[in-house]
């Protein structure tokens, strides 16, 4: 007979859930995007139990870990630290794993593991400068997601100094460096699209819709192997560059059957992407 088990880590910013069957097979896992103080622990736990068809009765074992731990007291066996948990989760997926690194929403940890048992760590909890919530605010003022950060910094191809490590005055720094233009060609790669070959082509007398832009400029990112900002940012960075490339933003594009749309005139597209 089966043993179920339930894992229930209740940071400050997310809540994570997963069972296990006898302890090896992952059977579900869940992630919310809130944490302790709100219903994402529970939220977690119901979608575990909806994915494998349980109930916490079927459980034989529960554990909380995380900022919020103690708030599952009626509903956990037992509260244990997330550093502990980290140490035993991280040797069950790599078992020769030796660091282990945690970004949280309120503090950054760096576990030293040995044969499965943490031996040391070090910790920042005095400001949110590294942590999760510094990434969120990044990736928020640049218009990107978070689990592009690294991505796009590895492509980036101008050094900007931000002198701050506060989030509130680093966001502020940032900030003013888009606006003066500093980081626009490091944050994005729509300066790189507009100034390539063979997709399309400057042209007074030719124009074409917002959406068939964009889509030419996705398909020279899966080309290039590159990330794609959003649709919006997109016709952002083209309006703000406008003189530059000679474009004029306009409500008056015209498709086949007479459906006005968003467009830019100045533009023959020289490729047209499968919708």
């Amino acid at each position: 007979m089966s043993i179920y088990t339930l894992g229930i880590d209740i940071g400050s910013t997310a809540s994570k859930c997963v069972m296990l069957k006898d302890g090896k097979e992952i059977v579900a896992k869940s992630l919310i995007a809130v944490g302790a103080g709100t219903s994402g622990p529970q939220r977690a736990i119901a979608e575990v139990l909806e994915k494998a068809g349980k109930t916490e009765a079927d459980m034989a074992y529960t554990l909380a870990t995380g900022y919020g731990r103690n708030s599952l007291e009626d509903i956990a066996d037992h509260q244990m630290s997330e550093l502990s948990c980290h140490a035993k989760g991280a040797t069950f997926l790599f078992p020769d794993v030796h660091t282990v690194i945690d970004i949280g929403g309120q503090d950054v940890k760096v576990l030293q593991i040995d044969n499965g048992v943490m031996t040391n760590f070090v910790m920042n909890d005095k400001c949110a400068a590294g942590t999760g919530r510094f990434l969120d605010v990044m990736a928020r003022v640049l218009e990107v997601k978070v689990e592009d950060l690294g991505t796009l910094g590895s492509q980036s191809t101008k050094y900007v100094g931000i002198s701050s490590t506060c989030t509130v005055f680093a966001e502020s720094e940032v900030i003013s460096q888009l606006s003066m233009d500093t980081i626009k060609r490091s944050s994005n790669n729509v300066i790189d699209f507009m100034e390539s070959e063979g997709y399309f082509r400057f042209k007074a007398d030719y124009s074409i819709s917002s959406k068939e832009f964009y889509d030419i400029y996705k398909q020279w990112c899966e080309d290039n192997a590159c990330h794609s900002v959003s649709a919006i940012r997109f016709s952002a960075e083209l309006r703000q560059n406008d003189r530059r490339y000679n474009l004029e933003a306009t409500n008056n594009i015209y498709l086949p059957g007479g459906r006005r749309v968003r467009g830019f005139v100045g533009i023959e597209p020289l490729v047209h992407p499968c919708p």
